[in-house]
Order: C-alpha cells, then structure tokens, then sequence
C-alpha cells in the first residue's frame, strides 16, 4: 500500500462535495489504474474518433498505436490563428447573416446530421486568442464524450444550426458563433464574455432516433394494410402519416432557412457590363444548386472581374439557400457558390 501513495493516484470514484462537508466519507483508491490506463493514453492526438464496437481488439490495438502525438497536439487544442478575424476568412457561414461560421476538418462520408438526432461528441470552448478553452466536455463525465440530443432547445443555437449542417456519423470542425447564437448579446458574465466563442468539435457518432421510430410506423401500417386490404381506416391513417411526415419534414427546412435570413435589402435596378454568357451560365449553376436535397457547392474558376463578382452575389440573394464564399486576393481569389 506504501508503494502506491507514493506518486499521484487515481480515485475509484469522483468525489461529491456536499457529502463531504455534510457526512462522513470514504475514498477508495483504485490500485488498477496504471493497468486499465497505459501511459499512451495521456498523450492523445487527432486520433479520438474511437469506434465503439469493444469486441474487437485489433480496433483497440490500432486505436493505441496512433496515440502518439503530445497534449499539445490533441484534437481539441486551440487552432492556430492571429485573431478570429483571420480564422473566419477561412470558414463558411452556415446562415446568410455570418452568426454561424464553419470550418471543416473531417467530414463524413454519410448524409447530414438530422435536426432531431442523437449526437455524440466531444468539445472545447475559447474566446480569442485563447489558448486554454474555458469550457470543455473533457473536464466532464470523467472526460467521456457528451450525447446530445438536437432539437429539444438543450443547446447552444448556434451549436445546433453547425451540427446539422456537416455529414456525420464521424467529423471535424470548428464553429465560431456570435453572441447572438450563443450564450445571448449580454452573455453571463464574469465567466461567459459577450463575445464571439469558437467550438472546436469532434462528432463521433449519429443517431436518427426519430426515423428509426417512422420507420417502424409505417412498417406497421403496411403491414396492417395487408391484413386488413379493405379497412379504409387503415388506408386513410397511412395516407395521413405518410403526409404528416412529408410536411414536417418541409416545415423543419422552412424553420431553418428563415431563423436568421438576412434582413431583405429595397432591390434597386444595376446594370453589370457581363456579357450574357456568363449571366446565363451561372444562373443555371445556381438553380441546380437549389435543387440539390443536400449541401452542396461549385467552385467559379479564378480570375473573375468585379463586374462578374458583383453579379454573382446580387444574383445570389435571389436564392434563399445560396451564399457566396470567397477566399485569397486578388487574381488567385477562389470564389465558391454554397449551397446550405
């Protein structure tokens, strides 16, 4: 027993304050620590996307061997940056007012995130310039992964509006949010600023609870349906489910595209010296853009004119869906069309 107080130890369980003042209390050292946490695992890296499945032990061997890189390096550390100024030149906004901007680390390979999904993730808070995150799911839950579920108005707005609008079930990536989106203009201070925050997210897993449960609706009706062929009752409830479940779908991209549509500007008539070429080309580039059911983008080749920018944006605005992301200078500037 000498042996092991005479470094740090590990509690077998976390310790409850009020118990503490309040009661007598026992602490329980786990003797086990160093064997169920290797020396590799205080050294975590990019590599945090662990997969679930605990039957497979190769996983677990492939998991260890890429935790290499130092705690400076993990996944969560402040990025590198001068100001959010410059960080946000890099980003996309996710709604047309810029409240909500994104960058991209690690997409997935699957379909965005539901807005009623089951999320589980990992983050870090920081304010600019910061390098230690004043608020992280790292010092929670015994530094376990957060599940959340979207859509209840548990979270963060802004944190809401950039989960579901990257593909899961596994990605990487930074959401920088005004005060607006986040904690409010006048925050909650001394702890939360009325600032601009930056999450810096690692989205593990994705879970559509609610499609699961239509899914097992409609099996049941059809099924139902086919025991009982000429039960207008059963056919007239499948018809409306299947309605009820087409309109809400259409109402929650509604909801989304107009929480924080851009206050419309008076139209006024512009004349841009574009030849007709161009005007036709990118107006077809944009409708089908729109068309598209999930996000999408198209990248203008380089070297355009102000005359052709200037068109392209005010062009842009008549698409709700539509914003115009543009990165560099000058002739190397990259201007893309991205379709929310």
């Amino acid at each position: 027993m000498e042996d092991v107080l005479k470094e740090p130890v590990q509690l077998s369980k976390g310790i409850n304050l009020k118990e503490l003042f309040t009661s007598q209390t026992e602490f329980h050292i786990d003797t086990d620590f160093k064997k169920k946490r290797p020396d590799s695992f205080l050294n975590m890296n990019n590599d945090l996307m662990l997969d679930t499945d605990d039957e497979d032990d190769s996983d677990t061997e492939d998991i260890l061997k890429n935790i290499e890189t130092s705690t400076e390096q993990m996944l969560l550390s402040s990025p590198e940056y001068h100001s959010f100024k410059d960080l946000a030149a890099k980003m996309i906004d996710c709604v047309p007012t810029g409240d909500v901007k994104m960058l991209i680390i690690e997409e997935g390979d699957g379909p965005l995130v539901p807005v009623d999904a089951e999320v589980t993730l990992h983050y870090a808070a920081y304010w600019e310039k910061a390098k230690i995150p004043f608020d992280s799911t790292l010092t929670m839950n015994s530094g376990m992964p957060m599940h959340i579920r979207l859509g209840t108005g548990s979270v963060l707005l802004g944190l809401e509006i950039g989960l579901t609008a990257v593909k899961g079930p596994k990605a990487r990536f930074h959401l920088l949010l005004q005060p607006k989106v986040a904690w409010g203009e006048k925050g909650a201070p001394p702890r939360v600023k009325p600032e601009p925050v930056l999450f810096v997210i690692a989205l593990y897993d994705v879970r559509d609870t609610q499609a699961g449960t239509r899914e097992e609706a409609l099996k049941y009706y059809n099924k139902a349906l086919k025991l009982e062929p000429k039960n207008k009752e059963i056919g007239k409830a499948l018809v409306d489910f299947e309605r009820y479940v087409q309109d809400s779908s259409q109402k929650e991209k509604e909801m989304w595209q107009n929480a924080f549509k851009a206050t419309q500007k008076k139209k006024t008539n512009v004349v841009y010296d574009v030849d007709e070429e161009f005007q036709n080309g990118v107006r077809e580039m944009c409708q089908n853009l729109v068309v598209n059911e999930e996000r999408a983008q198209f990248e203008l080749p380089t070297g355009l004119t102000r005359n052709e920018l200037d068109f392209l944006k005010a062009l842009v605005t008549e698409f709700d869906e539509l914003i115009v992301d543009e990165e560099g200078e000058g002739k190397r500037k990259r201007v893309t069309v991205v379709k929310l």
